[in-house]
């Protein structure tokens, strides 16, 4: 079993890391009184309420709202690792989409490699029924933190890149967004237009069909798939092991031997025209 490794970066005070020793808030407001108050007011609840207006404690007493939050944090300060479930742990066979997403899921969340996702659908898609056309680029290892994507593999439902992902356009109104993502820094080149860098190892991967390679350790392949009009994944190396080359070398080989999609370079991807802002490279296939 994978696991993460998620620890938040501020490591809460000392004085709340004893939260922990707490099931309930009214636990916590117990241990701020003693059995001479007790004995005094003969009234739990009113020795709860004293507690709770502070005037048992040195400093603040945590209101209700704050108790939970707080301890909710050092739990998850004290507890960092969690099981990594693939999200199409159970997937058998479906969309070539699917398919090719579902060979590179456990690379991405390993940090074998990072994907970046290129989506175009519109009103010739099956999948669009409220007429919009919308293009898009997607760092796949970062979205399967964010999103869910169990519903992609397990309930065919088409995931669609929006305006926090690394490129957004919607053609209908004229709407561009550019993010920057966990892996990548988006960056404009007076020659290549928008390229991505990875923020691991510095390196330039360049999204522009016409371009003759897309950047060192990285391959480019378009996806038939009948879920979108342009589906295309650019895969990028991170770490040089034998395991990320076998995993590599299948999901290539399963994609071609499906007839699905086709490795490397621009005269493979088609026939493409740029839209009139050909700088954000929102491809549209002829």
């Amino acid at each position: 079993m994978q696991f993460t490794f998620d620890r938040p970066e501020e490591k809460p005070p000392l004085t709340e890391f004893d939260l922990i020793n707490y099931e309930t808030y009214e636990d916590y407001l117990d241990s701020l009184y003693n059995d001479l108050d007790r004995c005094y007011l003969q009234d739990t609840n009113m020795c709860r309420k004293i507690a709770e207006f502070g005037y048992r404690r040195d400093g603040n007493t945590f209101s209700r709202q704050e108790f939970e939050q707080k301890r909710k944090k050092v739990q998850f300060y004290l507890s960092p690792l969690k099981p990594n479930i693939n999200a199409s742990t159970g997937f058998r066979f479906g969309d070539a989409a699917q398919n090719a997403l579902a060979l590179r899921e456990r690379a991405n969340r390993t940090g074998i490699m990072t994907t970046i996702i290129f989506i175009k659908y519109g009103t010739s898609s099956y999948t669009a029924s409220n007429d919009r056309e919308i293009s898009g680029y997607i760092d796949y290892a970062h979205s399967l933190i964010k999103k869910d994507w169990k519903k992609f593999f397990k309930e065919n439902q088409p995931m669609y890149p929006d305006r926090y992902d690394l490129g957004f356009y919607n053609w209908k109104k004229d709407a561009t967004v550019i993010n920057d993502s966990l892996y990548y820094k988006t960056l404009m080149s007076p020659t290549k237009g928008l390229v991505f860098q990875n923020k691991f190892d510095r390196m330039l991967i360049v999204p522009d069909p016409f371009a003759i390679i897309p950047g060192q350790k990285t391959t480019r392949v378009r996806v038939r798939t009948k879920m979108y009009n342009n589906f295309v994944l650019i895969d990028h190396i991170l770490r040089s092991r034998n395991r990320a080359s076998s995993c590599i070398g299948q999901s290539h080989i399963a994609l071609l031997a499906a007839g699905n999609g086709t490795l490397s370079t621009v005269v493979q991807l088609g026939r493409f025209h740029l839209h009139r802002k050909p700088h954000l490279l929102l491809c549209k296939l002829k």
